[in-house]
């Protein structure tokens, strides 16, 4: 009989909200625990999601000895301390994108994790869609020859209020590239498999001082290239466009995709896999299965792959000047 799997999640803001319209989908996938700095937030995600315990301290989640699986999902420069706090209470951790700010702290958090002998993967569900691991597929056999160019952009538009929500506070690490530019810079990394080799960026900035719109252009090593941008200050459409020198592949809504067609000389060829709710459920099945398989690390987002992609962030915060107040080091 498989095994079910009991989840903590901390921090219940949207990105956690939207994470339970998949886990409804995972049979061995059981709500456990719930904790917010709130109570009365905590009590309101328990009645709502039906989990057994809410608690108002992140310290009680990890020590509760039946949770199995910690999922992270609070502001961004929370999560190396709250995923080493799980890791060190000994529970697997699933940690909401960008799995931490800066390879600083990745670092930080690989040495706890193999010192504490638990899975731990970045929360990046878009490499678990179906339609992606077919684009892989596609890609690995050559179905388009060799990848030359890329073409991905995550944007939309927002209203800056008082400038304390999260996208544009750089307290909370806010701003384009760590909000939504992140995505197209992890689809290059799963299509090309390899850190650029050249990297050019630009910005334009908010009040705040974080990237509104920021544009990334990345030389691989294989002589690909990849044009990318992020964005909070405008609509883009979120299509990626992977052009090879013997086909190309399309793929709408690349971040949650349900559709890709293939273009050779032979026509198209369409792959669909429509997506139940918003489809969560894709990477915490993965999850499971690597748990089943006793993997600390996940054979397809690894913290390899998640240090490829935040050195990448991390050069581009560099040549833009983004740099956020409560970091020592990127």
């Amino acid at each position: 009989m498989e095994k079910c799997y009991r989840w903590g999640v901390l921090g219940l803001g949207s990105i956690a909200n939207r994470f339970m319209s998949g886990m409804a989908l995972v049979e061995r996938a059981q709500l456990y625990a719930v904790a917010s700095r709130s109570a009365e937030k905590a009590y309101a995600f328990q009645a709502k999601y039906h989990a057994e315990k809410a608690l108002s301290s992140y310290e009680a989640l990890v020590a509760d000895p039946q949770v199995d699986i910690v999922y992270v999902a609070t502001p961004h420069p929370m999560h190396l301390r709250h995923a080493q706090m799980a890791l060190k209470a000994g529970k697997h951790v699933l940690i909401e994108k960008p799995v931490c700010v800066n390879t600083a702290e990745l670092d930080l958090l690989r040495q706890t994790a193999d010192r504490e002998g638990r899975f731990v993967m970045e929360a990046m569900w878009t490499r678990f869609f179906p339609v992606n691991l077919q684009v892989v597929r596609w890609l690995r056999q050559g179905r388009i020859g060799r990848l030359r160019q890329i073409q991905a952009a995550f944007s939309y538009g927002s209203q800056m209020g008082d400038g304390q929500s999260r996208i544009y506070n750089p307290l909370l690490a806010g701003g384009a590239l760590m909000d939504v530019g992140v995505y197209p810079i992890s689809y290059a990394d799963m299509c090309y498999g390899q850190p650029p080799e050249r990297i050019a960026a630009l910005a334009d900035f908010t009040p705040t001082g974080v990237d509104a719109l920021s544009n990334y252009l990345l030389l691989y090593p294989s002589g690909g290239s990849a044009m990318l941008s992020g964005g909070i200050s405008c609509y883009q459409r979120d299509t990626a466009l992977l052009w090879g020198d013997q086909g190309s592949i399309e793929v709408p809504d690349f971040w949650h995709p349900s559709r890709a067609i293939l273009t050779t000389d032979q026509g198209d060829e369409v792959y669909e896999s429509p997506v139940a709710n918003e489809g969560f459920q894709y990477e915490i099945e993965h999850v499971h299965q690597c748990l089943d398989q006793g993997l600390t690390q996940s054979p397809v987002m690894s913290l390899d792959v998640s240090r490829r992609v935040l050195a990448v962030c991390d050069a581009i915060r560099a040549q833009i000047g983004l740099r956020f107040p409560f970091e020592t080091q990127i």
